[in-house]
């Protein structure tokens, strides 16, 4: 059980990693007006997943489920925006293209 608990903050710091390593191709994805926003994302979710490794360590169950809840709000939150702003970046380029 503890292998899943210490590998969700984990996922965290990969996803974080990989929205900083693959900016480029969101700043396609999105838009590259959107840099903040993907920088932004790829801060929060380090920062989010060390804490999760805090409270781990710490042994806290409680908290690390009240931290489990927030991070799959924050996870669906993220994946909202990105494709609100493809969506958005989608419309520009169809109007551009008129």
């Amino acid at each position: 059980m503890n292998i899943i608990w210490i590998a969700l903050p984990l996922t965290c710091l990969i996803i974080s990693a990989s929205l900083f390593l693959y900016k480029k191709t969101l700043m396609d994805y999105v838009g590259a007006q959107h840099f903040q926003v993907i920088l932004l994302f790829s801060v929060t979710l380090f920062i989010y997943g060390l804490l999760g490794l805090a409270i781990f360590f710490y042994q806290q169950l409680i908290f690390l489920l009240i931290w489990l809840l927030f991070m799959l709000l924050l996870l669906g939150f993220i994946y909202y925006v990105f494709k609100k702003l493809h969506l958005e970046h989608q419309q520009n380029q169809k109007n551009e293209h008129q």
